[in-house]
């Protein structure tokens, strides 16, 4: 299942905001069914929420995505505690065609004294045309006499999604406490490091040792109704020193420190033009088994 849970907007009382641990970006695959949750913190509700009466959640669609059922839900909390306690609500979508868009989600019932809570949570869509694809593409000897293991995301049908809606689709972050599978876990010999995706769908992640090849498996197992398939991917790679294209060169970018400078003088200028290490993300999708 493709969830989201994103930061409050608009908010008065209710909460769903959970520091960095979410984004506001999901994927799917158009065409085929998916599932999109929206989850309230009760725990960081104030002004009264924390136990809110006649709560619902009305899910306003992203231009071209279709809604089963009704759009407004009503929810129950669950978890005991109060640092625990949740509300879910789901609802079964399906997208028309390929491309990014925006809706939002709105929360609203009544605290303990009387007063309206509501919380407003921005989400963006990102639907391929077809099932994304993960291949090995490269490797190169890196620095600290490590390999970099190069590969490339493609998102079926949609134009320039930039480096974070690759990581919506392989760097998932879970719903109800489960821990966020990276690109690491995708990659036999085990990474040391990754640098997520770049806007080419490249990402570079470091294993340990010189080596002259590079023998792999590559799996990813899909664990949500986004219309997807399993990749399984085995093969081997030549190392390659130095790196001779912009593909080969994603360890680079990723890794390699830049010092901050413009220009740069001395010992450093032969690396001043290198673009600056890619951050990691910063949004996440979530997903609920």
């Amino acid at each position: 299942m493709v969830g989201l849970v994103a930061p409050a907007a608009h908010s008065k009382g209710l909460s769903a905001s959970a520091g960095d641990r979410y984004g506001r970006t999901t994927g799917i695959v158009a065409g085929r069914p998916a599932v999109i949750v929206s989850t309230l913190y009760l725990s960081d509700s104030g002004d009264g929420c924390e136990r809110p009466r006649d709560l619902r959640a009305t899910l306003a669609a992203p231009r071209g995505v279709v809604v089963r059922g009704a759009p407004t839900l009503r929810p129950r909390a669950r978890g005991g505690p109060r640092d625990d306690r949740m509300v879910n609500a789901t609802w079964r979508v399906r997208a028309a065609r390929a491309g990014v868009a925006w809706g939002y989600v709105r929360w609203r019932g009544t605290g303990a004294d009387g007063r309206r809570c509501t919380d407003s949570q921005h989400l963006r869509v990102i639907a391929t045309s077809a099932p994304p694809t993960l291949a090995v593409v490269g490797a190169v000897r890196s620095f600290d006499n490590n390999t970099g293991v190069i590969v490339q995301a493609v998102l079926p049908g949609v134009r320039s999604p930039g480096g974070e809606a690759f990581d919506t689709f392989f760097n998932e972050q879970h719903v109800l406490g489960r821990t966020r599978r990276g690109l690491r876990a995708l990659l036999r010999p085990r990474a040391l490091a990754d640098g997520g995706f770049d806007a080419d769908g490249l990402s570079c992640m470091l294993v340990a040792g010189p080596r002259a090849s590079v023998a792999y498996r590559l799996r990813f197992t899909w664990n949500h109704a986004l219309g997807a398939v399993s990749i399984v991917r085995n093969g081997s790679v030549p190392v390659v020193a130095p790196a001779r294209n912009y593909t080969e060169r994603a360890c680079e970018r990723q890794h390699r420190q830049v010092p901050v400078c413009s220009p740069c003088d001395g010992p450093d200028s032969a690396v001043g033009s290198l673009a600056k290490p890619m951050t990691a993300a910063a949004e996440q999708t979530t997903s609920r088994p």
